[in-house]
């Protein structure tokens, strides 16, 4: 299984991120990945406020705060400039953090989506031959899960039950680019492998482990 960092750089070095894209998708719970600022505030939003903070201190991630419960709303002051890891539960939500570079883990179940997703971009490094797809759906049920090319072209439309994987081949010329995957079911939880285990609502959200950049 290719491991991946999480060093993560913009894929669009400089772009300014699309006003017009989705914002976060509907979830139940999600994790956030974000390059923050010394003294930056980001306000949560829901009814009661449930998070994680963690900062990257070298390969891995340090928690800086627990918080379950909280009144809404809500604001985290960080406490340094750096790579952060931010997992919101009980339909907490980051609004501001939809709309710049950031991107939602999905690996492990940890982007746990209330209904059918916008598109979600993801990248696509130099060498990969294949991805796989993954999607669980509340109570067993079967998720739809539809992959498109960064031509826009559909390369896989699947039905799938939890457990089961449907694995699309990557052409020559087809890496180094954002790819985008969609899914509709109940409580559906999407997974990739293969490829970094990010996405985000638009390609110039993206980021990407800076090492896969140099090839």
């Amino acid at each position: 299984m290719r491991r991946f960092s999480w060093d993560l750089v913009p894929l669009v070095e400089g772009a300014a991120p699309r006003k017009d894209a989705p914002g976060a998708p509907a979830a139940r719970t999600m994790t956030i990945l974000f390059r923050g600022t010394r003294g930056e505030r980001i306000p949560l939003a829901g009814k009661n406020i449930s998070y994680d903070l963690s900062a990257l201190a070298g390969d891995r991630f340090q928690r800086l705060t627990r918080v379950r419960g909280a009144p809404a709303p809500a604001v985290i002051e960080l406490p340094e400039t750096g790579m952060y890891k931010l997992a919101l539960s009980s339909y907490t939500r980051a609004p501001l953090l939809a709309h710049r570079p950031a991107v939602f883990l999905v690996a492990a179940g940890q982007l746990w989506l209330t209904g059918t997703t916008p598109p979600l971009f993801f990248y696509v490094p130099h060498g990969t031959r294949s991805v796989a797809v993954r999607c669980s759906a509340q109570g067993g049920r079967t998720s739809r899960v539809k992959v498109k090319r960064p031509d826009g072209s559909v390369t896989l439309e699947a039905s799938l039950r939890p457990g089961q994987e449907a694995v699309v081949r990557v052409p020559d010329g087809a890496a180094v680019a954002a790819w985008s995957v969609e899914a509709r079911g109940i409580g559906i939880r999407p997974s990739l492998l293969g490829v970094p285990p990010f996405v985000a609502t638009s390609p110039d959200r993206l980021l990407v482990p800076r090492e896969t950049l140099r090839h």
